[in-house]
């Protein structure tokens, strides 16, 4: 599986312009954390042209709560305390392992940060706002995942008392020859059903997703 993370930032400086008559008062800072991850399974093929391709097989994204942190705004204007209030707002996430925050994701955030704190003060505005968008991108080769769906498989002899016809070939099963039982209890010759798999992740009869949700 490879993963790579997106980061997207995004800041606002707004409100009414911070009046000289009432002396020097530090606009208020936020910072709002969206982390989400998107899951990507994909088949390496050839196509007609004898090129080769990656094919989206699937997809599922999910994300976890939005968290907001307040910051001292002054705290963003110096630069070593500005990492450290990024740091402690970045541990707090458990997918962020050490080395994502200190392999430049933490300097990322606040070199933007630092940016957008002196524009805000140079615009004396009310307010700063940052948004930190973090999506994780797992790339999954269904080639790796047919590997580990295929040995938990169950491989048996046809038996008589069972249904008679492969519903992906439509062809009658041969007394003792080799067939795959899904865990719906359905069941297909070997090599009809893992040609299936190569385009489909679901039961041809009745849709159970072996393993991976399907995109629309």
């Amino acid at each position: 599986m490879r993963t790579f993370l997106e980061v997207k930032l995004h800041a606002d400086h707004h409100g009414s312009e911070i009046s000289d008559n009432i002396g020097p008062v530090d606009p208020e800072a936020s910072f709002l954390f969206i982390i989400k991850r998107e899951d990507v399974v994909v088949s390496n093929t050839t196509n007609e042209g004898g090129s080769d391709e990656t094919v989206i097989i699937g997809t599922r994204s999910f994300g976890w709560p939005e968290t907001k942190f307040n910051v001292e705004f002054f705290h963003l204007l110096l630069p070593i305390i500005n990492e450290i209030c990024i740091k402690g707002m970045l541990i707090q996430f458990p997918i962020l392992s050490p080395d994502t925050i200190e392999g430049g994701l933490k300097q990322q955030i606040s070199r933007y940060a630092l940016g957008k704190a002196l524009l805000c003060q140079e615009k004396r505005a009310r307010f700063l706002d940052i948004v930190v968008c973090l999506t994780f991108h797992c790339i999954k080769d269904i080639d790796a995942i047919l590997m580990g769906v295929i040995d938990g498989l169950e491989i048996k002899k046809f038996a008589e008392e069972e249904s008679s016809t492969c519903m992906i070939c439509m062809d009658e099963f041969v007394k003792g020859v080799e067939i795959v039982k899904l865990p719906c209890k359905h069941f297909f010759h070997g090599e009809c059903i893992f040609q299936w798999f190569d385009k489909k992740n679901s039961c041809p009869l009745c849709r159970f997703a072996l393993f991976y949700e399907e995109s629309d």
